[in-house]
Parts: structure tokens; C-alpha cells; sequence
């Protein structure tokens, strides 16, 4: 028996760079964010997912949830940026009893069209490691510039990949209880692993 996922989705933000609250735009008949949600909840193994939302709006998101998700689904007060909203959200998944080795998920809600199979892939990958990040090939030129904004050469694209989402890590829950933001640090030099792309945008 394989052993139980969880993830952590984060809607915690404020949609500044959009310009309007993304998240709760209709996109055939569901926010967006609740196509992330029901795609992380369709995982094979996933036990629980931390929905972490504005503080304000935990009741607005509560009331919202697909039916019968209650028990797999804990809606979280989020923090003022996002590394303190991912570290909510796994501090919340400890609080639940999810242990340290738990392979966790962490996914943005504004991102809905992330696949059931490109997660399904990250968790293949990360119960095979400490960390894992899917990645897609750079398609453009890259340039090197100086001081003044002059190109001064090209950069070998082979060598670089646009990370995508969701990444995946480990709990490691008794370090974010005490360090959180000395963890999340941690978390994001161990997401070493990467995955081909799936759909992802």
C-alpha cells in the first residue's frame, strides 16, 4: 500500500499583478482556484490538502468547497507573502497529524490547468527523493547584458529550465514549527529533482 500524499494550495494572494482577484473568476461553472483544488484532490493517495486563503475569506472559501471534501480539505488563514502562507499550510498539515516523511504538494491556486498526470509524475518523483520541481525548456534566446543594458553575449539554454507548478518536498513538520522561515529556505534548495512537463502553464 502506497503511503498518503498531502499538498498545500496556496490562494493566499492578492492578485496585484492581475489587477482583480483571479482566483474567483468562473471558469465553466468553478473558480479557479477550485480547479486546482479538485485536480489535487483527484491524486491517487492524497489524504489532505491545506487550502491556505486570505484571513478574511476562510468562511467565503469553507462554504465553497466541493461536496464531501470536508474531511480531506482544511481551509487556512494565509500570511502576508507567500513563504509565510506555504509555511501555514504545512505547520496546519503537522497539526493534522501528517508526519515529516509525508510527500507534500505545494501548488498555486491561480494556476487550474496543472494535470492530474503532471501530479501524479511529482509524486512518483518525490517518493524517490527529498525534492522535486517540473520544469519546461527555455524555447527562447537568452542574452547577457553589462552595466549599460549593451548585450554582451548568449546563454546556453540547455543549462536552464523554467520551473513550473507544483513542486513537492517533504513535511519536515518539526522544523517548520521551529524555524519557519530557516525551513522554507531549506525546502526550496532541496527541490533539486526535475520532471518532464505535463500541460502546465
Amino acid at each position: 500500500m502506497s503511503t498518503p500524499v498531502a499538498a498545500v494550495l496556496v490562494a493566499a494572494g492578492q492578485g496585484r499583478r492581475f489587477g482583480a482577484d483571479k482566483l474567483w473568476l468562473d471558469f465553466w461553472g468553478r473558480p479557479a482556484w477550485r480547479w486546482s483544488l479538485d485536480t489535487l484532490l483527484s491524486v491517487p493517495d492524497m489524504a489532505t490538502v491545506a487550502l491556505v486563503v486570505p484571513a478574511a475569506e476562510v468562511t467565503r472559501f469553507t462554504d465553497a468547497l466541493p461536496d464531501g471534501a470536508d474531511d480531506r480539505v482544511r481551509v487556512v488563514a494565509g500570511g502576508a507573502e507567500r513563504t509565510d502562507s506555504v509555511v501555514a499550510g504545512i505547520t496546519a498539515l503537522t497539526a493534522d497529524g501528517v508526519s515529516d516523511e509525508t510527500p507534500v504538494l505545494v501548488h498555486d491556486a491561480a494556476r487550474p490547468a496543472a494535470t492530474p498526470e503532471l501530479m501524479v509524475r511529482v509524486v512518483a518523483a518525490i517518493r524517490a527523493g527529498t525534492g522535486v520541481v517540473p520544469v519546461v525548456a527555455l524555447p527562447d534566446s537568452l542574452k547577457t547584458l553589462d552595466a549599460n543594458r549593451m548585450v554582451t553575449g548568449g546563454v546556453d539554454r540547455d543549462a536552464i529550465l523554467a520551473a513550473q507548478t507544483p513542486p513537492a518536498v517533504m513535511a519536515a513538520a518539526s522544523s517548520v514549527a521551529t524555524r519557519p522561515q530557516a525551513c522554507v529556505s531549506s525546502i526550496a534548495a532541496r527541490i533539486c529533482r526535475s520532471v518532464p512537463p505535463c500541460g502546465v502553464w
